[in-house]
């Protein structure tokens, strides 16, 4: 059996790990740590945004670092809270019956074009969000928006 090579220029290189190295620093999630006595902001479980004062002896503050709810500013903790809100509207349009040996499409974002569109996957688990059709994956793209998705997908 022979594979096929695909040539490409050292330009088409150079763009292609520029993009990857964006991707990559876009998914890091580094969990910012208060130090003792130091003000942050955190998610309460009804949505409401507050600030506190760290302390290392506390569980409960132990707990919201263990769980990312440990943010520097407001407005992190503001635009963590509409991830979140985002993300569960998408799982929420999840299709619920989706049957195993059918087709199955994710939403994929392609950062040369700044774009989101459906992709097919022959594997159930590719990820954790698969919608039926084509179709209903660009509804759902319709529906959540371009800004919410980039929140969900950590595009900055």
């Amino acid at each position: 059996m022979s594979e096929k090579i695909r040539v490409i220029t050292e330009d088409q290189y150079k763009e292609y790990m520029k993009l990857k190295k964006q991707f990559v620093d876009s998914t890091k999630n580094v969990r910012w740590k208060p130090k003792e006595g130091e003000p942050y902001w955190h998610i309460y479980d009804d949505g409401t945004i507050d600030y506190d004062f760290w302390t290392s002896e506390n569980d409960i503050l132990l707990g919201r670092y263990k769980l990312g709810n440990c943010f520097e500013t407001e407005g992190e903790a503001q635009k963590e809270l509409d991830r979140r809100i985002a993300e569960r509207k998408l799982l929420d349009m999840m299709d619920a019956k989706m049957s195993d040996d059918g087709d199955k499409f994710y939403i994929e974002y392609d950062p040369r074009g700044e774009v989101f569109y459906p992709n097919q996957t022959v594997y159930r688990f590719a990820t954790p969000i698969l919608f039926s059709s084509a179709e209903y994956c660009n509804e759902v793209i319709g529906v959540i928006g371009e800004e919410k998705l980039k929140l969900i997908f950590r595009i900055d």
